[in-house]
């Protein structure tokens, strides 16, 4: 079985959803958290081959040894049925038993014919001899038979990985492939346990020391009819992520009927517990006097300290609330970006986004493997122009400059961004050189 990858997909898909501009709770307030499975299975194999039976769909539920695929596997069948044969032979070591057998019974003779001066010393070296060439032909046949019977065992280990099996229990979450198609480094489907579940919350680094292991929180899904539930901390990261300056810490939550589906967002209060006192989101900063969202544009200083978007373009007496919550949200998006925060930079994007990959799990490694080059990032954003759309929809049209490490890129770029439950996230993403 090939080996699933749980840690940095996991990790990435379980902040991917979370909004980077949320607010910090007041004490007793929830923060803001993201419900996600247990357990992730990327189910594939370590060979190549032609899937002949696909045994499951999207949503189904398996159990931990269940088939999930059956690769073609003729060859190695007759493989085994000729590994089989061998081991089963018997006709090799009974010839040798019965030649070790009758070397034997010489042997005697000839020991009694000498002591009656009947045949010479050298006829008894001759059938002792003969003895000894057919024990060794004996052990030859048996370890023969031996090595016959570990070439079916391996006959049965090849044709046993033409059959792809769950290494967990749960919900078949994706399936990648359908019978004929051929696999080759490649999962087959993504199977997600979600009994129980993992709360993943992002907390201040000034909070660092109050939760311990073993305490319980309230859990309130962000879905309707669904009532607060009790979970219990399971995990407190020991690192704090610079960018954010956040810990992260995981709460397990029993979910035996299934009543709770991953992926949703939640609110998660740590009882009497003053998490996050006193801290605020900051107030977006005004746009320049007599700019509106039509004409904005102001273009950075090429040798600009890349600080901040709203503190080098944005000021509000007469634009409207819409121009400054959109541009503190690119702000945002690109602040992340250029530290590498890959929560915020994700969590930037609507849960859908999957920009030109086959989907969004793929979109997701493209751009982590992209992120995470060790050249350091530098990114600025000018001329940027707001252009409503439709209700809660904005075009945000501006140039970017791009450098990684020697590379340098200017780009003007265009952005379509929505409004969910508050939050401007990024839809489309277009760029021109």
């Amino acid at each position: 079985m090939k080996p699933f990858a749980l840690r940095t997909l996991t990790r990435t898909l379980a902040f991917a959803a979370l909004a980077a501009a949320a607010p910090l709770s007041l004490a007793g307030q929830p923060l803001v958290c993201l419900i996600q499975p247990s357990k992730i299975a990327e189910v594939g194999t370590s060979v190549t081959g032609v899937i002949d039976e696909m045994r499951v769909e999207r949503g189904d539920t398996v159990k931990k040894g269940q088939v999930i695929a059956v690769l073609r596997g003729d060859v190695e069948r007759a493989a085994l049925n000729v590994a089989q044969s061998r081991a089963q032979a018997e006709a090799d070591v009974e010839a040798a038993i019965a030649a070790l057998e009758f070397a034997h019974q010489s042997t005697v003779r000839a020991e009694d014919l000498v002591k009656k001066k009947f045949v010479s010393e050298q006829a008894l070296d001759k059938a002792r001899t003969e003895e000894r060439v057919a024990a060794q032909k004996l052990a030859q046949a048996r370890e023969q038979r031996q090595i016959w019977a570990r070439e079916k065992s391996l006959a049965q280990s090849q044709l046993a990985q033409r059959t792809i099996v769950s290494p967990i229990g749960g919900i078949v979450a994706e399936r990648y492939l359908s019978t004929g198609e051929r696999i080759e480094e490649r999962s087959v489907a993504r199977v997600v346990s979600i009994n129980p579940l993992h709360v993943e919350v992002m907390v201040p680094a000034a909070e660092f020391g109050k939760l311990k292991p073993g305490l319980t929180a309230t859990v309130t899904p962000e879905l309707p009819g669904v009532a607060p539930v009790e979970a219990r901390i399971i995990l407190v990261d020991k690192l704090i992520d610079g960018a954010s300056n956040t810990f992260r810490v995981r709460l397990e939550l029993p979910n035996p009927d299934h009543a709770i589906p991953a992926g949703p967002r939640c609110k998660v209060a740590f009882g009497d517990l003053a998490i996050g006192a006193a801290k605020t989101a900051a107030a977006p900063k005004p746009m320049p006097t007599g700019i509106s969202r039509a004409s904005y544009a102001a273009p950075m200083s090429a040798t600009a300290s890349p600080t901040s978007i709203k503190a080098a373009m944005i000021n509000t007496e007469k634009a409207s609330a819409v121009d400054s919550t959109v541009l503190s949200a690119l702000e945002r998006w690109r602040k992340a970006w250029e530290s590498k925060d890959l929560i915020g930079y994700m969590a930037a994007y609507t849960g859908d986004f999957r920009g030109e990959s086959a989907s969004r799990a793929d979109w997701i490694k493209r751009r982590e493997a992209r992120i995470q080059k060790p050249a350091p990032l530098d990114i600025r954003i000018s001329e940027a122009r707001v252009k409503p759309v439709a209700d809660k929809r904005v075009r945000v049209h501006f140039r970017q400059q791009y450098q990684a490490g020697a590379y340098r890129a200017d780009t003007a770029k265009s952005l379509l961004m929505v409004q969910e439950k508050g939050q401007w996230l990024i839809q489309e993403e277009r760029a021109q050189r």
